[in-house]
């Protein structure tokens, strides 16, 4: 009884002794428990095995007072582990090597007597397996399967800390790689991109957008649009942060920028970014300037612009003579004609063989040709400019009446010029011939002594002075008359253009003049007063 009692003392004080290198990393723990086990029970063999799936891995073995790790692998089916398994429970064994003849690790060890027990997981499960070989029979009491499944436990719970560190290693391997994965992609990304926060404060930015405000990325951390951009500006930015979070949603977003001294244009796609529970917790954007885009649609849009601004007619008319395109300033001459804006209304404001002119244009390769149309009062230049890859031709139309005016009175100017030299010749030689009758009657008048005939001469007389005033006209109209500065009442010149004028315009107009009562005497010229009233 006493030495039996020895012993136990004994097992006991071993196994304070190695229960304090139970400790630290699992991998030592399972190395330590198997050693101990070992020394514990005196077994020449403990093959402490982890199961996965339908295999055993041995991951700690201990030989005759050495561990050995990583000793292999083989099918639980065929060993004694799997009615440990099936079982959950201790499972004892004598002439196990017959019992289990495929399990080569059990002939190899000389194995004869075999005690496996289980190690549980928290739900129950069995997920290690412990057996102790010895090449004799071997006698397990309660107390030592009672210690054994105390070793079960512990071992059971270094297993799943085991798997904890190897998941947890697993995860931070994995989280490392992206950061690094993302840290390539973020560096190769031809766009600005950027981080914030729920408070809409800067986590990171790429090095693209830093170095559009001249900055670095590590200038960013921390501060938010108000540290970097006007009130306005960064006022809209959280704005339209906020919104996304709120929404869940991806919002795109044409938006106004500060960079460089200067605002620009920024196309901005915006995407929430959630925790596990699907609650936002910040955003990540991402944006490319597009200020000489919205420069170049707003030059596309002012030109698109420029045929239904011009005040002049543009259409474009097909092959068949369709009305393609027609511009404002087209309906608004149908409505001052009158005319609806069908087709065959708008033909009637443009040449009258325009049909066939486009037809010739298209088929003859033309390049560009005038032709004129009177539209009412008014005349228009169309400059038809066929555009053989599309089938159709456009024409540019101008409202030349203006012009078309000037010229005429430039011809009529000449016509009256022409007829001023004409006249002011004739009246030079009429004036001649009646220089010579004023003279020859004045010498007769002297020398006639019959009042009757004087009388008549008289009358003669006043003829040709009524016909040299007339001359006189004509020269003044001519412009070959010298100026002679008389004496001159401007009523009485006012009276003689009056008659004058009243016999040119014909009866269907009617001149009223308004004379003052005591008119002026001005020395002046009369002839060229005259003519300044006829024009």
């Amino acid at each position: 009884m006493k030495k039996q009692d020895d012993s136990h003392i004994r097992r006991l004080r071993k196994l304070y002794e190695l229960s304090m290198t139970l400790s630290g990393d699992p991998l030592e723990v399972f190395k330590n428990a198997a050693y101990m086990i070992g020394e514990l029970f005196n077994v020449r063999v403990v093959c402490l095995s982890e199961i996965r799936g339908d295999e055993l891995y041995f991951i700690s073995v201990y030989i005759d007072g050495k561990i050995v790790t990583d000793a292999g692998r083989c099918h639980i089916s065929i060993t004694p582990c799997s009615t440990v398994e099936q079982t959950k429970d201790i499972r004892i064994f004598d002439n196990v090597a017959e019992m289990f003849p495929e399990a080569s690790f059990l002939k190899t060890h000389n194995a004869f007597s075999c005690c496996g027990f289980p190690a549980l997981d928290s739900n129950g499960e069995v997920i290690a397996v412990t057996c102790l070989l010895d090449d004799k029979p071997h006698d397990f009491s309660k107390e030592d399967q009672e210690l054994l499944r105390i070793f079960g436990q512990r071992i059971g719970f270094e297993m799943e800390r085991q798997k904890d560190i190897t998941e947890r290693k697993r995860e931070v391997d994995a989280l490392r790689n992206s950061e690094a994965f993302n840290r390539t992609i973020i560096a190769s990304i031809s766009m600005n991109m950027f981080l914030k926060d729920r408070s809409c404060r800067y986590l990171m930015v790429n090095g693209r957008h830093a170095a559009s405000l001249g900055l670095s990325p590590d200038d960013f951390v921390g501060k938010s649009d108000h540290d970097f951009f006007p009130p306005d500006i960064a006022d809209s930015f959280q704005t339209d942060d906020r919104a996304v979070m709120e929404s869940l949603e991806i919002k795109a977003i044409e938006e106004r920028y500060f960079s460089e001294g200067q605002y620009r244009w920024a196309h901005t796609i915006k995407s929430p970014i959630l925790d596990s529970k699907g609650d936002a917790i910040g955003v990540l954007g991402f944006f490319d300037d597009i200020t000489e885009r919205k420069q170049a649609e707003k030059e596309v849009e002012s030109l698109a612009k420029f045929p239904s601004e011009n005040p002049n007619p543009i259409l474009r008319i097909s092959s068949d003579n369709t009305i393609l395109y027609k511009n404002d300033a087209v309906n608004k001459l149908l409505k001052e004609e009158g005319l609806s804006k069908s087709d065959k209304d708008i033909y009637k404001i443009l040449p009258d063989n325009l049909k066939t002119l486009i037809k010739q244009a298209l088929e003859k390769r033309q390049s560009s040709f005038m032709k004129e149309v009177k539209v009412g009062k008014k005349v228009f230049s169309y400059n038809i400019i066929p555009i053989l890859e599309g089938k159709y031709v456009n024409l540019y139309g101008r409202n030349i009446t203006e012009r078309k005016n000037l010229e005429e009175q430039l011809r009529q100017s000449q016509k009256m010029e022409t007829v001023g030299q004409l006249a002011g010749g004739v009246a030079h030689d009429f004036n001649n011939i009646l220089g010579a009758i004023m003279n020859y009657g004045y010498i007769l008048k002297n020398n006639l002594e019959n009042e009757k005939q004087k009388e008549l001469l008289k009358h003669m007389l006043e003829s040709t002075d009524k016909a040299a005033k007339l001359t006189s006209d004509l020269l003044a109209f001519s412009r070959k008359q010298m100026i002679q500065t008389t004496p001159v009442n401007l009523n009485e010149i006012i009276k003689r253009v009056e008659k004058l004028i009243s016999r040119i315009i014909g009866e269907h107009i009617e001149i009223n003049t308004i004379l003052v009562e005591k008119a002026p005497v001005v020395m002046a010229d009369s002839a060229q007063i005259e003519q300044v009233l006829r024009i």
